[in-house]
Protein backbone atom coordinates (compact mmCIF):
# COMPACT_ATOMS: atom_id res chain seq x y z
CA UNK A 1 0.00 0.00 0.00
CA UNK A 2 2.76 2.34 0.95
CA UNK A 3 5.02 0.90 -2.16
CA UNK A 4 2.22 2.29 -4.34
CA UNK A 5 1.83 5.26 -2.35
CA UNK A 6 5.18 6.78 -2.75
CA UNK A 7 5.29 5.37 -6.51
CA UNK A 8 2.11 7.23 -7.34
CA UNK A 9 3.30 10.45 -5.54
CA UNK A 10 6.34 10.77 -8.37
CA UNK A 11 8.67 11.53 -5.62
CA UNK A 12 11.78 9.39 -4.78
CA UNK A 13 12.39 7.28 -2.01
CA UNK A 14 14.94 9.74 -0.74
CA UNK A 15 11.90 12.51 -0.31
CA UNK A 16 10.08 10.63 1.67
CA UNK A 17 12.73 9.15 3.98
CA UNK A 18 13.77 12.65 4.54
CA UNK A 19 9.93 13.94 5.00
CA UNK A 20 9.50 10.92 7.55
CA UNK A 21 12.53 10.94 9.48
CA UNK A 22 14.30 7.73 8.86
CA UNK A 23 17.00 6.86 6.43
CA UNK A 24 16.50 5.17 2.54
CA UNK A 25 17.71 1.84 3.50
CA UNK A 26 15.08 1.76 6.55
CA UNK A 27 12.63 3.21 4.35
CA UNK A 28 13.56 0.40 1.73
CA UNK A 29 13.30 -2.45 4.11
CA UNK A 30 9.72 -1.28 5.09
CA UNK A 31 8.73 -1.43 1.59
CA UNK A 32 10.18 -4.51 0.64
CA UNK A 33 7.78 -5.65 4.03
CA UNK A 34 10.94 -6.85 5.33
CA UNK A 35 10.84 -4.47 8.29
CA UNK A 36 7.32 -3.22 10.31
CA UNK A 37 7.71 0.40 11.62
CA UNK A 38 6.87 1.39 15.50
CA UNK A 39 3.52 2.53 15.95
CA UNK A 40 4.88 6.25 16.06
CA UNK A 41 6.34 5.93 12.40
CA UNK A 42 3.05 4.36 11.42
CA UNK A 43 1.18 7.46 12.81
CA UNK A 44 3.78 9.78 10.84
CA UNK A 45 3.26 7.72 7.66
CA UNK A 46 -0.69 8.06 8.11
CA UNK A 47 -0.37 11.80 8.61
CA UNK A 48 2.33 12.57 5.57
CA UNK A 49 -0.05 10.41 3.14
CA UNK A 50 -3.25 12.41 4.60
CA UNK A 51 -5.01 8.95 5.82
CA UNK A 52 -3.95 6.92 2.24
CA UNK A 53 -1.92 4.65 4.65
CA UNK A 54 -3.67 4.37 7.84
CA UNK A 55 -1.70 3.18 10.59
CA UNK A 56 -3.61 0.35 10.97
CA UNK A 57 -2.36 -1.40 8.00
CA UNK A 58 0.85 -1.97 9.05
CA UNK A 59 -0.96 -4.67 11.73
CA UNK A 60 -1.35 -8.29 10.68
CA UNK A 61 -4.58 -9.17 10.20
CA UNK A 62 -4.40 -12.40 12.62
CA UNK A 63 -2.19 -10.20 14.83
CA UNK A 64 -5.55 -9.32 16.77
CA UNK A 65 -6.83 -12.95 17.30
CA UNK A 66 -3.64 -13.43 19.60
CA UNK A 67 -5.48 -11.43 22.60
CA UNK A 68 -7.98 -13.22 24.09
CA UNK A 69 -11.11 -11.78 23.27
CA UNK A 70 -13.16 -9.75 26.17
CA UNK A 71 -15.91 -12.34 25.80
CA UNK A 72 -13.57 -15.22 26.05
CA UNK A 73 -11.76 -13.41 29.16
CA UNK A 74 -15.46 -12.85 31.30
CA UNK A 75 -16.22 -16.58 30.95
CA UNK A 76 -12.74 -17.76 31.96
CA UNK A 77 -13.28 -15.24 34.96
CA UNK A 78 -17.18 -16.95 35.61
CA UNK A 79 -15.85 -20.41 35.77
Amino acid sequence: MFREFIIDSGETQAIWAKRLGVGQAYLSLLLNNKKTPSLDLAVRIQRATEGAVPADSWVSPCASSLAPSDAARDDEAAA
